[in-house]
C-alpha cells in the first residue's frame, strides 16, 4: 500500500493507534477511532472513512467483532509497513 494513496486522517489514525500501542491483543473500538478525526472537511472525512476500510482489507488493521461494535488493532505482523506509512 503506497503512502500517496493514503489520507492524512488515515495516517493519523494509524499514527495515533501506534503511539497508544493498540497492536494485536490491545484493540479499541472503532467509533473512538472516528471521533479522532470529526474536526477534518468534509472530503477529508469521508476520505479517511474509505482509506480506513481500504487499510482493514488490506490487512493492515485487524477487526475484532464485538456485540456493540467493532474494534480495530494494528496488525503486528505487519509493524513494518505501518510505520512506514506513517513516517
Amino acid at each position: 500500500m503506497n503512502k500517496h494513496k493514503i489520507s492524512l486522517g488515515c495516517i493519523s489514525i494509524l499514527r495515533k493507534m501506534f503511539n497508544n500501542t493498540m497492536i494485536g491483543g490491545k484493540h479499541i473500538p472503532e467509533v473512538l477511532c472516528i471521533r479522532w478525526i470529526r474536526n477534518l472537511p468534509r472530503k477529508e472525512h469521508r476520505k479517511a472513512l474509505k482509506d480506513l476500510e481500504i487499510c482493514i482489507k488490506e490487512g493492515l488493521i485487524l477487526v475484532k467483532p464485538k456485540p456493540s461494535s467493532r474494534h480495530l488493532s494494528l496488525n503486528p505482523r505487519r509493524l513494518d509497513e505501518i510505520k512506514n506509512i506513517i513516517k
